[in-house]
């Protein structure tokens, strides 16, 4: 298969822009009237925002030709254009480092052309089968593994035809402030899983040390049918190369939960994390 491009435009707005739109001058009864030589109060992110990555990616870089324009402007066929569907592998798709690139520009939005007019959809849709799930070797969604790395990084939004923005994209990661709770009991992916919502600085962690025991392991019964042996067949690496096994993990904000106020039904740990959360909510 010929090496996968992909075409990123970057675009860079300087200054103050005023974004003027037909269908932004209808309002509701909630809007304010805003004046034609006014900036819009909805838009002022965009503003500040100055910098944007436009990510054009799909099919069409099996060959390395245009978009699907290709068989609209009768450069190949149709039928040409979607043969390109089984070589698309997405073997070179890196996604980790493309949010990194995008977040060390400085940009603070990204967009990526998740279905062009060709149909086909870089995303897991269950509107048709036309997707690189479905209907290429790929057999992954690719704007799920992007939005996945971006880390609630909101990369596009949703305008209904009064002007207001209404969503965005991702739509199915968490990107409001979060708290994690956790315990001595937690073992294997109960620890593989806070390593990750520390690495990623997703929010702070309450509770007590985890020990480290995120690695894969494997059983074999013993000759007694009560006892196995159990040994790592698999290691799950931190960001320097470092086993997580044995690695402990200690939270942001230790609490023990004492049996006797656990008795009268409370939770220190809980109490403590609903108090920090909104600590955090009280800041924004």
């Amino acid at each position: 298969m010929k090496r996968v491009q992909f075409y990123c435009w970057l675009a860079l707005f300087v200054g103050s822009w005023v974004l003027l739109s037909p269908l932004a001058s209808a309002q509701t009864a909630n809007d304010p009237i805003i004046a034609a030589d006014e900036p819009d109060p909805k838009m002022a992110w965009f503003t500040d925002a100055r910098l944007g990555i436009f990510i054009h990616w799909g099919i069409y870089a099996v060959d390395g030709i245009d978009e699907s324009w290709s068989f609209f402007n009768k450069y190949l066929s149709y039928e040409d254009y979607m043969d390109q569907l089984d070589g698309f592998t997405a073997s070179n798709y890196d996604p980790e480092a493309w949010a990194s690139l995008i977040k060390e520009s400085g940009a603070q939005y990204a967009v990526l052309t998740t279905k062009h007019h060709d149909g086909v959809a870089l995303w897991d849709t269950k509107l048709s089968d036309l997707n690189v799930v479905d209907a290429t070797p790929a057999k992954r969604d690719l704007v799920d593994d992007l939005s996945t790395f971006l880390n609630g990084f909101r990369y596009a939004t949703f305008t209904n035809r009064e002007g207001r923005i209404i969503g965005g994209e991702p739509q199915r990661k968490w990107v409001k402030p979060s708290i994690l709770l956790v315990n001595e009991g937690n073992y294997s992916d109960g620890h593989c899983f806070p390593y990750a919502y520390r690495t990623k600085k997703i929010g702070k962690i309450v509770g007590m040390p985890i020990a480290g025991t995120c690695s894969w392991v494997s059983g074999t019964g013993m000759p007694d049918g009560q006892s196995s042996l159990r040994t790592v067949h698999l290691s799950f690496d931190d960001l320097t190369g470092r086993p997580l096994e044995n690695q402990p993990l200690a939270p942001d904000f230790m609490v023990r939960n004492t049996p006797q106020l656990k008795s009268l039904g409370r939770d220190e740990q809980v109490e403590r994390a609903v108090k920090e959360m909104l600590g955090q909510l009280g800041a924004k």
